[in-house]
């Protein structure tokens, strides 16, 4: 049985009041129309009649033939007046008619609709919970078809898109040693993996991984530049998921929020030419146990969290990158090693945090020929005993490069054994800083550098152990900036290759 809702009630219920005259038959409302001239049209001759004196029969009939041609005018007057006012009404029950007869078409296609999208939605339901993978493939693409045609339910059907990518699946390829927090509880793929394999199990997670490829083909055929029906702003939660060789190339994501936290990336995976415009994207305690590239993406006015765990196979790549404006935050490599590169970027605007522990032979944090025109650039964390920092080639016009905490009560950054290689560096303006790094056992290079302008920070540097190198400056401006002229040590070898090259010497005890 049917149940009405309120609409449904209110269009049965009989109608009353004034527009109740108007769903009468055409002949009683013509007859009402005529009546009420009658009524009108005896009112003004009573008046007129009146008027005149009250003039009996006898007078009336001796009236001039001018008298009455012109009460035969008034008559006749009165006559078409009467037959306007029966046209209007007529006219005006046709328009009344034909709007309600159109605004109950209107409700009936509108209520037609929404049950045509439901009776969909339900079916495409049913077949992303059929056993068979062909079944699942073709919920997919009826799901996503659903949201091209509904944009009020769009949000819906990306939710359950998504919410299948968050269901329990084994990856193929064999997970390596990660850094988990112990006091956080298990990630629930984590549970999932731990479990014995069954037999048959590695014929369906091949047969679900490409289902699962699909989804994200899906979300890429929607998030391009002049897509027919964009999801632009639309909400991606992928809280949880398994996301192994997963591609998300080429997407442009405007107005989105993207949520990937305690997701295992693994494989192959990339966000490479994509471009994330006032967007919020969030990797908060994901594992990154593959690569996990963003060559040659864009990022405009978004704010970017990579807070997850590195292993020595990870490869987080950002090559290429033009950064505008907005925030980017990377946990960088620390105990279990891992690649974090910046190489050939273009930093425009914004801000970029990178905190991490070089604690593995592997370990490495690259900016090697970055172009630094407006971005504000910080290498922080605790200790580096072993790895990697390059940043050979870094060329600095504007914004700022620092290395060390930006707060006095953060632990600073000690050098212990990582090489910190600047070699070749161009600064032409900006700012080029060590703040509260301490180098016990490290050398750090800055070989070649082409100084023309900015500021080369080195107050905040000490040294109880290892090497600074400046060997060959070329220098025809700029500041260096020391905490007192030393007169002895790396730094006093340093500064002074650099105040005879051509570089101000500036100590800031003095200023």
């Amino acid at each position: 049985m049917e149940v009405l809702r309120d609409d449904d009630k209110r269009s049965k219920e009989p109608t009353t009041g004034a527009s109740g005259l108007f769903r009468l038959g055409l002949l009683a409302t013509v007859a009402i129309a005529l009546v009420g001239a009658c009524l009108l049209g005896a009112a003004v001759l009573t008046t007129v009649w009146l008027i005149v004196g009250r003039p009996t029969v006898t007078q009336i009939n001796e009236a001039s033939p001018a008298a009455v041609l012109e009460a035969l005018k008034i008559a006749a007057g009165f006559v078409v007046g009467v037959g306007g006012v029966v046209a209007l009404v007529v006219a005006y029950r046709k328009q009344r008619v034909g709007e309600d007869e159109n605004r109950r078409h209107n409700d009936m296609s509108a209520r037609d609709i929404v049950r045509l999208f439901n009776e969909r939605f339900a079916r495409a339901s049913e077949q992303l919970g059929s056993e068979r993978a062909a079944i699942r493939l073709a919920g997919i693409h009826a799901m996503a078809g659903l949201a091209d045609d509904w944009s009020e339910g769009r949000q819906v059907c990306i939710d359950v898109l998504c919410a299948y990518l968050r269901m329990p699946f084994r990856p193929l390829s064999p997970i390596p040693e990660y850094e988990r927090p112990l006091h956080r509880r298990p990630r629930a793929w984590e549970l999932f993996a731990a479990a014995q394999n069954t037999e048959g199990e590695e014929i369906n997670s091949a047969s679900e991984a490409h289902v699962r490829s699909t989804v994200l083909q899906v979300f890429r055929d929607r998030l391009w530049e002049d897509c027919p029906t964009p999801w632009a702003g639309a909400h991606f939660d992928l809280t949880g998921a398994v996301l192994e060789d997963a591609s998300f190339d080429g997407m442009d994501l405007t107005d989105c929020r993207l949520v990937f936290d305690d997701c295992l990336f693994i494989g192959e995976c990339s966000f490479a030419d994509s471009t994330f415009r006032r967007c919020n994207v969030s990797f908060l305690n994901a594992v990154f146990a593959g690569r996990l590239g963003f060559e040659y993406s864009k990022i405009e006015d978004s704010e970017i969290a990579l807070y997850g765990d590195f292993t020595h196979e990870t490869d987080v790549n950002f090559q290429g990158l033009t950064f505008t404006s907005g925030t980017l935050d990377v946990l960088g490599p620390r105990e279990n090693g891992g690649h974090l590169s910046f190489v050939g970027s273009q930093l425009v605007g914004g801000k970029i945090n990178v905190i991490a522990s070089l604690n593995h032979e592997n370990a490495v944090v690259a900016f090697s020929r970055a172009v630094i025109s407006g971005t504000e650039i910080r290498i922080s964390g605790g200790e580096f005993t072993s790895g990697n920092i390059w940043c050979n080639g870094v060329d600095i016009t504007g914004g700022s490069f620092v290395f060390g905490s930006e707060r006095q009560w953060e632990k600073p950054i000690k050098l212990e054994g990582t090489e910190l290689s600047i070699d070749g560096a161009q600064l032409t303006g900006g700012r080029l800083a060590f703040e509260r790094v301490q180098v016990a056992g490290s050398t750090v290079h800055l070989d070649d550098l082409d100084m023309h302008g900015g500021i080369l920070d080195l107050a905040s540097l000490e040294f109880t152990s290892g090497d600074i190198r400046f060997s060959s400056p070329s220098c025809s401006g700029g500041t260096v900036l020391v905490a007192t002229t030393p007169q002895s040590g790396p730094l006093y070898l340093a500064t002074s290759l650099l105040s005879e090259a051509g570089a101000t010497v500036q100590p800031t005890a003095d200023s």
